[in-house]
């Protein structure tokens, strides 16, 4: 990652960015990165959940979007023995805060829970079908079929978006 900054040098010599650096940028908002379009099955007819937009999540959090992912019925079937759900994003980061009447130094606070952080565009969920009645209705091109099943659950999580091959 390269910005074109102010050095002593001059005005249009190249920066490069430290992994660290270049990470805490892409967690802002703002900030637009590009990702790998990723196979997912076209085949097969495969349907992938991603990030609209940066967001801290929790563990708590994920359990709930995988149970409600279950939960959601099409032409009252339930998801689960529609499609295999692989789930593409695992906590692996610590949250600690200190207690609200606590002074400042001594240490790092207690553990509040374990998240992490989803990037725009990052692929959370992936859908596979488990039969060829499955396939048939994932594979539908017209996206507003599609968000009608997943309304309720798009409109509730509202950092996540379907993407469709």
């Amino acid at each position: 990652m390269e910005k074109r900054g102010i050095g002593r040098e001059g005005i249009n010599k190249k920066m490069k960015y430290s992994q660290k650096k270049s990470r805490k940028l892409i967690k802002r908002k703002g900030f637009n990165i590009t990702l790998k379009k990723r196979n997912l099955g076209k085949d097969l007819g495969g349907l992938g959940i991603i990030a609209r937009r940066n967001k801290k999540i929790t563990e708590e959090e994920i359990t709930k979007i995988k149970l409600e992912l279950q939960n959601i019925t099409i032409n009252k079937i339930k998801l689960i023995k529609l499609v295999q759900i692989n789930e593409k994003i695992y906590p692996n980061k610590v949250f600690t805060q200190k207690g609200i009447l606590v002074r400042m130094g001594k240490g790092k606070g207690k553990i509040k829970n374990k998240g992490l952080y989803i990037i725009k565009k990052m692929i959370c969920f992936e859908l596979f079908p488990l039969s060829t009645e499955a396939s048939l209705i994932l594979n539908n091109k017209n996206k507003s079929i599609l968000n009608s099943y997943f309304f309720k659950f798009l409109k509730k999580y509202n950092f996540l978006d379907l993407l469709i091959p």
